[in-house]
């Protein structure tokens, strides 16, 4: 998302006032729709980005975040914020990750790592827990995949067969027909 200042950093020790609030769920709604689910705390840094900042402290983010989104779902894991009529049961979407992007893996919603994954086992027509671990972390910009990355793409695994996208056929990882 092009980032745009909107005003100086003291209207960021305003959020109570409700032009203030109509500005931050602007952004919010911006955000969303251009990178899909987004994390709390990149939801904060971004919405602080249009007022001026160039960091933003945990008592920051919390105090933007409790602006409140009424408009947008969250999920119940990891209260990823989702577009406005998209929620983590209807989101399918998916977009690829790399520096220019500014999202690291840790800020890209888990349901959006599971359609990912969704999407690489359905051209594949099937394919192998470990092949779909590289081939994901590669959409999303790793080139090495870390311990945390790997825990979280498995995460992200988990829940694609949970929510029965993701079938296991053998050794093998195959998309369930929609």
């Amino acid at each position: 998302m092009q980032i745009e200042i909107l005003a100086g950093q003291d209207y960021m020790d305003h959020l109570h006032v409700p032009e203030v609030q109509k500005a931050v769920r602007a952004i919010v709604a911006a955000l969303t729709s251009t990178e899909g689910p987004v994390s709390p705390e990149r939801l904060a840094k971004v919405v602080a980005s249009c007022f001026g900042f160039t960091r933003v402290v945990e008592s920051r983010i919390k105090a933007i975040n409790g602006v409140g989104f009424p408009d947008h779902d969250t999920d119940g894991i990891e209260q990823f914020i989702f577009p406005i009529g998209a929620g983590p049961s209807s989101y399918v979407d998916w977009r690829i990750s790399d520096e220019s992007s500014g999202r690291k893996l840790n800020e890209v919603s888990i349901f959006e790592i599971a359609n990912a994954m969704v999407a690489i086992a359905r051209v594949a027509q099937g394919v192998a827990p470990e092949q779909l671990i590289r081939e994901t972390s590669r959409v999303f910009g790793l080139q090495k995949i870390s311990k945390d990355s790997s825990m979280r793409l498995e995460k992200a695994l988990a829940l694609a067969v949970q929510t029965n996208r993701l079938e296991q056929d053998g050794y093998y990882f195959k998309a369930k027909d929609s």
